[in-house]
């Protein structure tokens, strides 16, 4: 039996990338493996030209792994000529109304994209698999066949090699102000603007001693909304108490997780949740809203909440002021990440769903 993994493009530092490379290094131990994508920035996976892939796809006792996450059209057609067993790894569209009126183009991508899931679900698919049971639910109105929930691998497990950049870690630490952290692209789905009126709120109640840094990148194309932002705080006069850090590289990511007092999420849409995963295991405590897969992926015990800044103002306060409730709630959530998103139970999880397709042993 031989696997090709399919996905537009293959990067090596996205979680995408990272769920490819997890699979590829399990199906790799006892069968050949390939990967395949108009851009594959790996290094290590066995890439395939068209033509050989082509050829595997057409042998049904092979099994094509087809990454969901965009409109890619080339894709689809590959899928429409396959006679080896196909396997959808779904990791959703976001709606596409975040973007309406503020950029045609990721407007038009989500449309094309959302309409090409519901095409893949009526295709001949032998396993849907999706990355969270918010996924698992939304298929269940398209795909009919056999679906199980795999979590994406990740490379947290590893961070433990990296070492934080000390002197930034020790200005986040020996600061007096409440540093909350926020990690993810400036786009209108994260509810950054949200984040914004919760800064507001705290600091009307219990003073300005607190800075939100938000990490993620900007993208040009989506200008209106950061002006928006933009506006936003100008008009609360908060540009002393949010600032926006831009892209960094994983020792930095790591050196604000350490260095932070609270991680907080205003998304509107998650269908999974890496950032979430990274503080629990990090004994980062996470403030975050109850929609789409939020609640579902930070697990009993954590602060999610519904949408009054003045919720989230009162809780940050709570955990500057109780430190055994501190405790208490990092734990949970380590345990959370530890039994459900280490590499062990995700991988368990794959293969045993692919066990059950194949009947081989992986």
């Amino acid at each position: 039996m031989n696997v090709v993994i399919l996905h537009q493009s293959i990067a090596a530092d996205d979680l995408i990338g990272h769920d490819i490379r997890g699979m590829y290094q399990i199906l790799n131990r006892r069968h050949q493996c390939y990967v395949y994508g108009d851009d594959v920035l790996q290094s290590d996976p066995d890439r395939l030209d068209k033509s050989s892939m082509l050829e595997l796809l057409a042998h049904p006792e092979n099994i094509v792994i087809y990454h969901h996450s965009r409109y890619w059209p080339e894709g689809e057609s590959f899928l429409d000529q396959a006679k080896a067993r196909i396997v959808i790894k779904y990791h959703g569209i976001t709606p596409e109304w975040f973007f309406l009126g503020l950029c045609e183009d990721d407007y038009r991508q989500c449309c094309l994209g959302r309409e090409q899931t519901g095409r893949l679900a009526h295709k001949d698919i032998s396993l849907w698999m999706s990355d969270s049971n918010y996924y698992h639910q939304e298929m269940e109105h398209h795909f009919a066949g056999y679906r199980v929930v795999v979590p994406p691998f990740h490379p947290i497990d590893q961070w433990r090699q990296t070492r934080p950049d000390e002197e930034t870690l020790k200005g986040l630490l020996e600061n007096k102000q409440i540093n909350l952290l926020s990690v993810g692209r400036v786009t209108p789905d994260k509810g950054h603007d949200f984040l914004v009126r919760i800064v507001k709120d705290y600091c009307a109640r219990y003073g300005a001693e607190i800075m939100l840094n938000i990490i993620g990148k900007k993208d040009d194309a989506l200008s209106p909304y950061h002006d928006h932002l933009d506006h936003l705080i100008d008009e609360f006069d908060l540009s002393d108490q949010i600032r926006f850090i831009g892209e960094v590289d994983e020792q930095m990511l790591l050196t604000f997780y350490l260095g932070c007092d609270c991680f907080i999420s205003g998304s509107r849409y998650e269908g999974f949740g890496m950032r979430l995963i990274e503080a629990q295991n990090l004994y980062l405590p996470v403030i975050a809203r109850r929609l789409s897969a939020v609640e579902e992926t930070l697990g009993p015990g954590q602060i999610v909440l519904e949408d009054e800044p003045a919720d989230y103002a009162k809780a940050i306060r709570r955990l500057a002021d109780d430190k055994e409730y501190r405790t208490a709630l990092t734990q949970t959530g380590c345990r959370n990440y530890q039994e459900r998103f280490a590499t062990a139970p995700i991988e368990r999880l794959f293969v045993e769903a692919l066990t059950v397709l194949t009947g081989i042993e992986l």
